[in-house]
């Protein structure tokens, strides 16, 4: 059968799509449930709600993708289809969940995602009543499971929308692998991506459609893969920076993604020793958007702000040329209307050879590192 349901829905990429169909795999499909230990359903009484949003008394507030509830306990699901937590993001909800604890009574709290190995370090799985994790290939495993058992005697409708979100969920693992693998992948048409997984693994066997669409749009993956390697950055922040890093961290900038104005997903890195490097009031960052890497200014608030960005820019710029002996470095264009303007930019480094995620995060970490050498020896010389 080479028509899916949800791919056809163009709602597939939608976090709310697959918490809805969790809610509906946790009252119909018990192998689905046990993922969710020690969560048990008592006594076939179970209710599943999403997105269910509380705000505490400091103003803190939290949205829980979903929340089921039996017999005087409470799982809480946050659903990560399309990136990962952070470390302030779960913080928040803790904090929430503990103002709010007559509403949650006895909290088992699930993260769900693509790797549950990138949040290694974002939980304490040896802490009680710490987030526990599992990921999108469990559910498929399960679902599976049950479709060659039980599930056999299910309705038929029951059984073709598993029968389809089973295929669903292959074709979007089998895709965060190899993107994984191959992060150019991340920016690859649809049929390429597919010819791309027949080739890494010969016992794939695609339909017609699902050759010509495996999974997502190149958006979805670099979003997804961006949000992974943030994670990745923050501890290497943390172990050089330390506390710095760690408050930048909690408060949300170190490094925020967003896709803004352009199409094309892009990440900011705001470097915790780079807070003091001009002593001026805009920011000095690395920006990672599409194929390219950075060193950016933003925040010009207005036309003075703008004139010492420049001034101070034209210094980075020319040490880059002498120092890199990259002569032909450019500067973007900065008009008075623009909030923001790149230093330097480099289009080539980030997808030379094969890059796996590992890869790209040691690859940004390493710009950063050669743009820190300018950002110090600036700051230096404006000490002297």
């Amino acid at each position: 059968m080479s028509l899916n349901y949800f791919s056809i829905m163009e709602a597939a990429d939608k976090e709310m799509t697959h918490s809805a169909m969790l809610r509906f795999l946790l009252h119909n499909a018990p192998p689905v449930l046990a993922l969710f230990s020690p969560f048990v359903r008592h006594e076939n009484a179970l209710r599943v709600s999403l997105e269910e949003t509380r705000k505490t008394g400091n103003n803190k507030r939290a949205r829980f993708d979903l929340v089921a509830r039996s017999g005087g306990q409470t799982l809480v699901v946050e659903n990560k289809f399309k990136s990962f937590p952070t470390a302030a993001q779960l913080k928040r909800y803790d904090d929430v969940l503990r103002g709010v604890k007559d509403d949650f009574p006895n909290p088992v709290k699930y993260l769900l995602c693509f790797d549950t190995a990138a949040l290694a370090g974002l939980v304490e799985t040896n802490k009680a009543n710490s987030w526990h994790t599992i990921g999108y290939d469990d559910i498929r495993a399960a679902v599976s499971r049950w479709l060659d058992g039980e599930g056999r005697n299910a309705p038929l409708e029951t059984r073709v929308l598993c029968e389809h979100y089973v295929r669903f969920l292959e074709a979007y693992c089998a895709t965060f692998l190899a993107v994984h693998e191959d992060y150019s992948l991340a920016f690859c048409s649809q049929d390429e991506q597919a010819a791309a997984r027949r080739e890494s693994d010969e016992t794939v066997v695609l339909s017609a459609e699902e050759s010509a669409r495996p999974a997502g749009d190149p958006n979805f993956w670099q979003t997804l893969v961006l949000h992974q390697v943030g994670l990745m950055l923050e501890k290497r922040f943390v172990y050089k920076c330390g506390d710095t890093a760690r408050k930048a961290i909690a408060e949300e900038r170190l490094i925020v993604h967003s896709q803004g104005a352009s199409a094309t997903p892009n990440m900011n890195i705001q470097p915790p020793d780079w807070l003091d490097a001009n002593g001026r009031d805009f920011q000095v960052c690395i920006q990672i958007q599409g194929q390219e890497m950075k060193l950016y200014i933003k925040g010009l608030k207005n036309e003075t702000v703008r004139t010492d960005a420049v001034a101070y820019a034209q210094m980075l710029n020319g040490l880059i040329q002498r120092e890199w002996n990259e002569p032909e470095a450019k500067m973007s264009a900065h008009t008075k209307s623009s909030n923001s303007f790149y230093v330097y930019k480099d289009v080539d480094s980030l997808l030379k050879g094969k890059t796996s995620v590992a890869d790209l995060s040691n690859k940004i970490w390493e710009f950063y590192q050669r743009t820190d050498k300018i950002v110090q020896a600036v700051k230096h010389s404006q000490k002297l």
